[in-house]
């Protein structure tokens, strides 16, 4: 009898772990799926036999403004902010609990657009760039203060949100002057100054905008521009948030005097953030062909409640897809424009002989990891199941057809860079030949010594944050200087009630 128990026993047992066994190898394939291959890049191999120059980072002095009788708006000003959130999507600007919904549909809301527009050319003789520059103006009958938008990334003055920030802007009491964002092309070229990127020289050519606009002469009175003006106020929306507080350092902003700034879902680290559109180019973007792409166009809506991971994929996808077709065009132009010798140099590279023994070292690598991940994933196809199997198997030659066009691209096509490749080959060896570069935007850093009038909106499940940096900030920046709200991604909450409220709030006359 006890021996029948025992063997009973010892029999349940080889069951048991049999089970563990399989269930731990069903769990491995499946962490496997998850994992990119990741090859060697080309860059890092151009970069060992072409060295960068030392590193000259110029440091980021604290502020010296001084505080002044504003009042800093607290969330409990503020609406309850889950009367702007959804359950279903609708895109009628409320929020939803997926940051990257949020993200995708932020410019999905009831238009807001001022009607009483005027184009204002400032000439470069103010400015001293290479050509004039255009912005627009909304004028408030009588001195009022100027508020100022400081668009984000590849974002033009005649978008739908910087209409809406215009509107928001102009209904609280401001004039408001709006251009586009120094990163893009057309003011890269007209301004002339350097290659885009460097947050220290765009904070100088911001307060040169500025104060040349102020001394621009006003044509109906005879005057200039600054005797309407009071004060300055900026709106720094994502990257131009980092200018923003650049700007703040510049001798220029105590005599206007800027006397509010408001900072909306800034980078928390430009760096990681970099990190970031890289990663959802490459792991997600390669998944998804321009049709699928396609849906994303005036927002998306999600066939549950809950995005699925393939929605989510795509949805990131769609970020990187974005951010990358407007970078690519940046790096190309200027590369064209400011370092002609670097593009001979990367295709001799290309050509070498170096180049290509290492490409088809990496591509054996790569075909090798493929092919061992199809014999573990045919091994436990029984345990997986045919509809898990053939998910995983699509997948995973997804992948691997990605990896192989990646490693085949060469790096002297600007078309496949990553923003780490822009950085490293482009932005930071031409402004350390100019003995003149700052180190990627850190939040934390560029609010330094900020005065009361100085705040920051920043949703907790914005896409392009690394929850770590944001959670790092909080411990030392706090309410009301930094606001955080539970949901809205990047700039997705700008269609809301709340943000309104705040707007009108933080900027009233």
């Amino acid at each position: 009898m006890y021996m029948r128990t025992f063997q009973s026993r010892d029999k349940h047992m080889l069951q048991f772990k049999n089970f563990i066994r399989a269930l731990v190898t069903v769990i491995l394939v499946r962490c496997a799926a998850a994992v990119e291959f990741v090859p060697e890049s080309d860059l890092d191999l151009y970069l060992q036999t072409h060295k960068p120059p030392v590193s000259q980072i110029i440091d980021v002095p604290p502020m010296e403004i001084k505080n002044n009788d504003f009042k800093p708006v607290t969330m409990a000003d503020l609406p309850d902010f889950k009367q702007d959130m959804e359950v279903h999507c609708t895109k009628s600007g409320k929020c939803n609990a997926c940051g990257l919904l949020c993200t995708i549909n932020f410019d999905q809301f009831e238009r807001r657009k001022l009607q009483n527009e005027r184009r204002v050319i400032i000439p470069k003789a103010n400015t001293e760039f290479k050509d004039d520059i255009e912005v627009r103006m909304f004028w408030q009958q009588g001195k009022a203060p100027l508020a100022v938008t400081l668009l984000g990334f590849g974002m033009a003055s005649e978008d739908r949100n910087a209409q809406a920030w215009q509107s928001d802007l102009y209904r609280a009491g401001n004039h408001v002057l709006s251009f586009d964002s120094l990163i893009r092309n057309n003011m890269n070229r007209a301004i002339g100054q350097g290659v885009a990127g460097n947050i220290l020289e765009e904070g100088r050519l911001t307060a040169r905008i500025i104060h040349a606009f102020l001394s621009t002469r006003d044509p109906e009175t005879g005057g200039t521009y600054r005797d309407r003006v009071s004060s300055v106020r900026l709106l720094g929306a994502s990257y131009g948030g980092n200018i923003a507080l650049q700007t703040m350092r510049e001798p220029s902003s105590v005599i206007w005097p800027l006397d509010r700034v408001l900072i909306i879902s800034t980078p928390v680290d430009f760096q990681n953030t970099t990190v970031l559109f890289d990663k959802y180019y490459r792991e997600d973007r390669s998944r998804f062909g321009k049709l699928s792409l396609a849906r994303l166009i005036h927002g998306f809506t999600p066939d549950a409640d809950d995005p699925s991971e393939k929605e989510l994929s795509l949805m990131r996808a769609g970020i990187g897809y974005s951010f990358h077709g407007d970078f690519a065009s940046i790096a190309k132009d200027n590369m064209d424009r400011y370092m002609p010798t670097l593009k001979p140099r990367l295709k001799g590279f290309a050509d070498s002989p170096e180049f290509d023994n290492h490409r088809k070292h990496q591509l054996e690598l790569l075909k090798a990891n493929y092919d061992s991940y199809k014999i573990t994933l045919q091994e436990m196809r029984a345990q997986l199941g045919n509809s898990e199997y053939n998910a995983l198997k699509d997948d995973s030659e997804a992948r691997y057809n990605n990896q192989r066009e990646y490693i085949k691209n060469k790096l002297d096509d600007v078309s496949h860079w990553s923003f780490k490749t822009y950085f490293t080959l482009l932005c930071q060896p031409f402004w350390e030949a100019n003995g003149d570069y700052s180190d990627y935007g850190r939040l934390k850093k560029l609010l330094n010594g900020a005065p009361n009038f100085v705040q920051v909106v920043i949703a907790e499940d914005d896409p392009l944050n690394d929850p770590d940096d944001l959670e790092a900030l909080k411990k030392t920046i706090k309410e009301p200087q930094l606001l955080t709200i539970p949901h809205g991604g990047h700039l997705g909450f700008t269609g809301t009630r709340w943000f309104q409220t705040l707007m009108a709030k933080f900027f009233a006359h």
